[in-house]
């Protein structure tokens, strides 16, 4: 199993606003990717940032995820809101 997570700066007008962005749409269009597997959704006030972790049943699934339009049309609906671009990192899941 592989995840991503994605890092959000959201610009602090806009934190509620992001996170509903992330319920309402990031998290359905996951969850119609080919291999997704689940999805955490968590959020830091204090220090400004949202991150999302998506799980993918495998690399190749988490690759093909990053190529197509979905996370492509999903940052784009989440940018406008930011105070910097997102940060993302793929990993293997060790312990589950």
């Amino acid at each position: 199993m592989h995840a991503r997570s994605g890092t959000l700066y959201p610009r602090s007008d806009r934190f509620d606003h992001v996170l509903q962005l992330m319920r309402d749409s990031v998290a359905p269009a996951a969850q119609q990717e080919p291999g997704f597997s689940g999805m955490l959704i968590m959020n830091n006030r204090q220090a400004g940032r949202v991150m999302g972790i998506t799980l993918w049943e495998s690399e190749a699934d988490m690759l093909a995820s990053a190529k197509g339009e979905y996370l492509q049309e999903q940052v784009s609906r989440v940018i406008p809101y930011l105070r910097r671009p997102p940060e993302f990192e793929d990993y293997e899941i060790e312990v589950l």
